[in-house]
């Protein structure tokens, strides 16, 4: 017989990647190389992820 068990703190934390294209400062209409950034996040209800707004800031691809 299976059991369930609630889900623990371990079960919601998660890893964020992201690939991002910084504006560049000196020409605005040209973006710098993509950079690959991580960090944590946590999973909220509702299927959303809570996490720093350095990973998605100017982010392509989460």
């Amino acid at each position: 017989m299976a059991t369930a068990r609630a889900a623990g703190t371990e079960d919601s934390i998660v890893r964020v990647t992201s690939v991002m294209r910084l504006p560049n400062p000196v020409r605005p209409w040209a973006r710098q190389n993509p950079v690959e950034a991580a960090g944590s996040g946590v999973i909220l209800d509702g299927k959303k992820i809570l996490t720093c707004a350095h990973l998605v800031l100017s982010a392509q691809e989460v």
